[in-house]
């Protein structure tokens, strides 16, 4: 089955026997509804595997036009051009009229319909959908492993699903990357002579953390972070604290500027505004925990 195209299919709950009955009429049936504004007419033609993925209310609050052609209106004639059957899935061709056709040509749009028991009707493919929204959260968090998982469940029941394909490529390329610079991290970047210690200002006591930056591999950086982990008397972690040498931030009081290149050194200095728990016993370690390069080809 292809993608780009309206995914259908049917909706057993009703009595009317004729309901879905084939999938020419259910295709009808189901653009009439929307054509006609009945939209919860409409989503009684959707199945009860979609329904367990969107309710009603979010199907009703969403246009119309989603499930139609780009460019084509919601009243626009039509006319069902083909039906290719195929078991329990078939493919309803239908071509539209479109003013916005540069030759006047109709705009055709494939929709998929698939049986379930004895009727055939609307598949919208929720289900995707879902996970896709998903899988987006999981790449916010950072959880790119876990986000491609998802795409790979969608592409393992609809392998044409093209936003999946895109963005599960992304994604892949995204993780490759990540797994270069973490390399590049352990294997080629350090910090020497890092002190934490007393800084009193006159606001009262605080803390200040210092040390500097080698970079002794073959890469301009555009960005480092380090993280500054602050540990009790038994080496628990108290609190810890992110900063970003460079490029270099407001908070930084040697204001150097720019990329570090390879071989390239970059003293950085900070002072915390917030006070440090009680139970910090005086230590800290600091470790770089992010880099970019200037260059990500």
């Amino acid at each position: 089955m292809r993608r780009g195209i309206v995914v259908l299919t049917a909706l057993l709950t009703c009595a009317c026997g004729f309901f879905g009955s084939n999938p020419k009429k259910t295709v009808k049936k189901f653009l009439g509804a929307l054509a006609d504004g009945e939209y919860i007419g409409a989503y009684e033609y959707v199945s009860a595997k979609d329904k367990a993925f969107k309710e009603l209310q979010a199907f009703v609050s969403e246009p119309a036009s989603k499930w139609l052609p780009e460019g084509v209106a919601i009243d626009s004639d039509y006319e069902i051009s083909s039906v290719d059957i195929e078991g329990s899935r078939a493919e309803v061709h239908v071509a539209f009229e479109s003013s916005g056709s540069a030759d006047g040509s109709p705009v055709i749009q494939i929709y998929e319909v698939i049986k379930e028991g004895k009727t055939w009707g609307v598949f919208l493919n929720w289900e995707a959908e879902a996970l896709m929204a998903e899988a987006s959260q999981l790449r916010e968090q950072g959880k790119l492993k876990e986000a491609v998982k998802l795409y790979n469940r969608i592409l393992a029941s609809d392998p044409d699903y093209m936003a999946a394909l895109d963005a599960s490529s992304e994604v892949e390329r995204l993780i490759a990357l990540l797994e270069i610079t973490n390399q590049y991290r352990l294997n080629h970047m350090e910090i020497l002579n890092f002190r934490v210690r007393p800084d009193d200002r006159r606001s009262g006591p605080g803390t200040s953390v210092s040390g500097t930056i080698l970079n002794n591999g073959h890469r301009t950086l555009r960005l480092v972070e380090i993280t500054v982990y602050f540990t009790s008397s038994d080496g628990k972690i108290v609190a810890d604290k992110m900063f970003q040498p460079i490029p270099s931030t407001n908070f930084s009081y040697h204001g150097e500027t720019g990329y570090l290149r390879r071989g390239g050194v970059r003293e950085f200095g900070y002072i915390l505004d917030e006070r440090l728990p009680s139970t910090w016993s005086g230590r800290a370690e600091a470790l770089i925990t992010k880099i970019e390069f200037e260059e990500t080809t």
